[in-house]
Formats: structure tokens, C-alpha cells, sequence
């Protein structure tokens, strides 16, 4: 489902099933040695299901799940390439028009900022495309897909990032 990442000599992934709960787990195979590190579990309150790949930003990933968190509508989250600081940076919550559901994707940086887009949510339930501080703070919508012929809808997979251009 999603793509590894390599950094410091290993290889960074999530599976959208296993861990604890059978709601998915972040984890890291070392190159040197091929030895696996599980880094987290989730647990629902944390999300569930990721259907992307990690952000490796430092010694921090980042990432999302699908589902799980608050409103059941998937987080973005943090945790340490040595499992260590785990946090929910941002809940979805697809009920209102502000904000974004089930990510199907994975997150790119830039700018200072954090980047993603989500299946549902937005105006007409159809996914949108947000920014983030890698803090967690200043979520902000910069497309809501509307559908039709001028536009998309439910986008999966990630964006790319080059420049000043997403």
C-alpha cells in the first residue's frame, strides 16, 4: 500500500493492519543487521488503518491514518524514529465543511509546513488539501474538491512537492 522511506540506515513503513489492536503499526528494519523495530501500535484513539507512507522529517515521522482518532475520521501524527514521542498533531472530523476525512495518502513538507489531502470531507464530502505545522498548529484547507467538470474528487495517493508548488 505504501512506499518505504530510508534514512540513517534504515527503512522506515506503517502497515494499515497488526500491531496491538489489529489497527496497524509504524515500524523500522535496520539495514545493517535487517533487524525490525516495531515503533507504534495504534489503538483507535490514535488512528487507525494507515493507508500512506511515513514522512521522515529529523529524527521525527510523520504521518496518517484513514480512520480512528476523536471522530473516527483519521489523525495526523508524530512519533520518533526511535518509537519514542508519539502525539496526535490533528483529528479529521468530515462532518463539517472545515475540515477533511479519511486520508488515503501520505504527507510531504515544505515551506515550514506540512502538506496532505484527504478522501471525504470539505464542502460536498469530496476530500480536501491541507497545511499543517509540523507542530500540529494552523490547520488550514486549500482546496476543497467540489466534484464535476472543473474539478476532482476523492483523491488517494500523495502530492509532490516542488519549490514553492505542490
Amino acid at each position: 500500500m505504501a512506499a518505504l522511506v530510508s534514512g540513517g540506515g534504515s527503512l522506515y513503513g506503517m502497515t494499515p493492519y497488526g500491531g496491538v489492536s489489529n489497527w496497524g503499526a509504524v515500524y523500522r528494519v535496520n539495514l545493517a543487521d535487517s533487524n525490525y523495530v516495531h515503533l507504534h501500535s495504534f489503538t483507535g484513539p490514535d488512528g487507525k488503518y494507515p493507508l500512506g507512507p511515513v514522512l521522515l522529517s529529523g529524527t521525527n515521522l510523520y504521518g496518517m491514518t484513514s480512520r480512528g482518532g476523536s471522530n473516527d475520521g483519521g489523525v495526523i501524527f508524530r512519533v520518533g524514529t526511535n518509537g519514542t514521542g508519539f502525539a496526535v498533531l490533528h483529528h479529521f472530523d468530515g462532518s463539517d465543511v472545515n475540515n477533511g476525512a479519511a486520508p488515503w495518502g501520505g504527507l510531504v513538507e515544505g515551506a515550514g509546513a506540512l502538506y496532505g489531502m484527504t478522501y471525504n470531507g470539505g464542502v460536498t464530502n469530496r476530500g480536501v488539501v491541507f497545511s499543517i505545522g509540523a507542530s500540529g498548529v494552523g490547520y488550514t484547507n486549500l482546496h476543497r474538491f467540489l466534484g464535476g467538470a472543473g474539478d476532482g474528487k476523492h483523491p488517494k495517493g500523495g502530492l509532490l512537492h516542488e519549490g514553492n508548488r505542490l
